[in-house]
């Protein structure tokens, strides 16, 4: 987010008047491809997003396994200050998120939800370095990560209630023979709606920091007189980084938020109406 910022000031700085709308479009959205390599005549290419995700997937590789050996090497100190963080959100995520929603599956699904909310608030919060990019502003990105918890909400039903009694299930008892097909029809678009509202509360509470700090900037341009620029330019830089702060706070919140509704819908396949 920095990074945008700090290119969208140089922007503002050379007093081009430029419209708001293209300089919110240029530095919130994906960027252009960047090159890798040509393969037999194919050119080989990746947005900043991926690049993004793949150092993110490479930390919390790396990041697992550094504890892992500290724990094994030294298991009284529990391995170190880093380990003891690793495992204050491990203890945070089983004991506030998984164990209430799973009981006493808890620990095989602890995995997946540890993975969900540390990729998410990994990308959360290296949207803040300067010249990187939030990738959870990207819509096909949260929605990805809310089909992943579609197919496993799904899967899990099936798994816990048998294929046709999670379906006919998904109709709540009581109702009369009557109402069942638009009842049925109601509950099944029910289904979709879950995971569009995990992805469009991702994507809108990321990508509505970026517009309010760009925002603040601009305003010093709508200003007349080098006076004005100066005290509008000061105090949007003030609001700026005081909503650049809260945006550490929300990239920590969001994650939890997602990964703790996931587990809500997951589990409440596995019970039935």
């Amino acid at each position: 987010m920095i990074g945008f910022l700090q290119s969208a000031s140089v922007e503002l700085a050379k007093g081009e008047k430029e419209p708001l709308m293209d300089i919110l479009i240029h530095h919130i959205f994906d960027s252009g491809e960047i090159k890798l390599f040509n393969l037999f005549g194919l050119q080989i290419s990746i947005t900043k997003h991926v690049l993004v995700m793949w150092i993110v997937a490479v930390i919390l590789i790396l990041a697992v396994i550094l504890t892992a050996r500290a724990v094994k090497k030294d298991k009284s100190a529990t391995g170190g200050r880093f380990s003891v963080l690793i495992q204050l959100f491990l203890d945070f995520i089983h004991n506030d998120i998984v164990k209430p929603n799973f009981d006493h599956s808890a620990k095989k699904f602890l995995p997946f939800f540890c993975t969900m909310f540390f990729f998410i608030m990994l990308c959360n919060l290296l949207g803040l370095i300067p010249y990187s990019s939030t990738v959870t502003g990207n819509i096909a990105v949260t929605m990805s990560l809310a089909i992943v918890t579609f197919v496993f909400t799904q899967i899990y039903g099936m798994m816990k209630q048998g294929i046709l009694k999670y379906w006919i299930h998904l109709v709540p008892s009581g109702i009369p023979k009557m109402l069942w097909p638009l009842m049925f029809v109601i509950e099944f678009v029910g289904l979709f709606t879950k995971p569009f509202a995990l992805t469009i509360r991702l994507f809108a509470n990321m990508i509505a920091g970026h517009i309010v700090i760009l925002v603040l900037l601009y305003l010093a341009t709508t200003a007349t007189g080098w006076v004005s620029q100066t005290g509008v330019g000061i105090a949007g830089g003030v609001a700026a980084v005081g909503v650049n702060l809260l945006e550490v706070f929300i990239a920590l919140l969001q994650a939890y938020i997602f990964t703790f509704l996931s587990a809500i819908f997951i589990s409440a396949a596995g019970e039935g109406h």
